[in-house]
């Protein structure tokens, strides 16, 4: 099966990458997955990995070059193949795309490569980092990175329905 995805996002907003703006982000996520996607796993995992990457842009780009200096895009994304009229129960087969956009230091996350935490390790002995994008990784059915306009575009899908067979974490440079 393949996805047909909206021309064009259903909705999207942008501002600066700095903790005064954590909750509209987060807030932003959190509705469309609900909307879309219904409330439960599906939607957790989606506002978890959005949690995740937020995170890793404002303490990371905003902190290397200012957060007035870095702006976050938040763009939602629906697949075309089944829309429902009924607006009040979100469609059990529904896909969606977030696609979150920034204007800070290139930063490839390598999607691609599947990761692990030492989980035999205690919390004190393992080692620091990763341990985000591990949750990101885990908690979508697909994430892609692309350098694209100078900025860094991850976009993270996630599908009320099994996933085609060519789909898996990619990254792509354009």
């Amino acid at each position: 099966m393949s996805y047909a995805w909206t021309d064009k996002p259903i909705d999207s907003i942008s501002a600066d990458a700095s903790m005064d703006h954590w909750d509209t982000f987060n807030n932003f996520t959190a509705s469309h997955a609900i909307e879309l996607l219904g409330p439960g796993k599906s939607s957790y995992n989606l506002r978890l990995a959005c949690e995740e990457l937020f995170s890793n842009i404002v303490r990371h780009a905003g902190s290397l070059s200012g957060p007035s200096d870095v702006k976050i895009t938040v763009d939602v994304f629906k697949n075309n193949l089944s829309q429902t009229e009924d607006t009040t129960h979100a469609d059990k087969s529904a896909a969606i795309m977030v696609q979150i956009s920034d204007t800070g230091p290139f930063f490839d996350p390598h999607f691609q490569t599947p990761r692990t935490i030492e989980n035999d390790l205690s919390v004190a002995d393992r080692p620091i980092g990763g341990l985000g994008l591990f949750l990101v990784q885990q908690s979508v059915d697909r994430a892609e990175y692309a350098w694209v306009n100078d900025k860094n575009r991850y976009r993270l899908y996630i599908n009320n329905q099994p996933l085609p067979e060519s789909a898996g974490n990619q990254a792509t440079s354009s």
